[in-house]
């Protein structure tokens, strides 16, 4: 899809018939750690990921891509954990888990950050201002995860906590997005 190649009219098809109410199946996250039917929400293996993905197709001209990227939408704006600092979102929504241990990451790849940006651009490509306020609100909570006090920065779960000595990148942690 992101090359313009043959195919992806099938994929999207594919994927528009997969979906379910609350998203689609997948055989990463199973038992015993997660309850059957897990759902994934990320940006690397979930719905996020199919979020962005229908919508490129939109924009090749994808029949069935704006339905698919709707309804991805909706179950991730469905699933947001909304918190005092606005709106978390997990790798796996919380009522799939088995332990309530499991580890947040709130990076691009799996969870709020990802997620996030997903329906920001979903809100500008589909004219959907309340996609944007959700981004808006996963963005405002993912920026009070933050604790660079004494210059360091800290992972919510993680015991870890990486101290920059040097204002060189290369030596910054890299906990935020692994």
């Amino acid at each position: 899809v992101a090359l313009e190649a043959a195919g992806a009219e099938p994929v999207v098809a594919r994927l528009a018939a997969l979906a379910e109410p609350d998203g689609w199946p997948q055989t990463i996250c199973r038992p015993p750690r997660y309850r059957p039917g897990a759902r994934v929400q990320d940006l690397t293996l979930g719905t996020a990921g199919v979020l962005l993905g229908a919508l490129w197709a939109r924009r090749s001209g994808v029949a069935g891509a704006t339905g698919v990227a709707e309804h991805a939408a909706a179950v991730l704006v469905a699933e947001a954990e909304h918190e005092p600092t606005g709106s978390n979102w997990h790798m796996v929504p919380p009522r799939f888990h088995t332990d309530s241990r499991d580890a947040q990451m709130p990076n691009l790849s799996h969870g709020t950050a990802g997620i996030a940006a997903a329906l920001a651009v979903a809100g500008a490509e589909l004219d959907r201002t309340d996609l944007t306020a959700a981004a808006r609100s996963g963005a405002e909570h993912l920026v009070s995860l933050g604790d660079v006090s004494v210059r360091c920065s800290w992972t919510p779960g993680s015991e870890q906590v990486t101290t920059r000595t040097s204002t060189s990148r290369s030596s910054w942690p890299t906990r935020w997005s692994s």
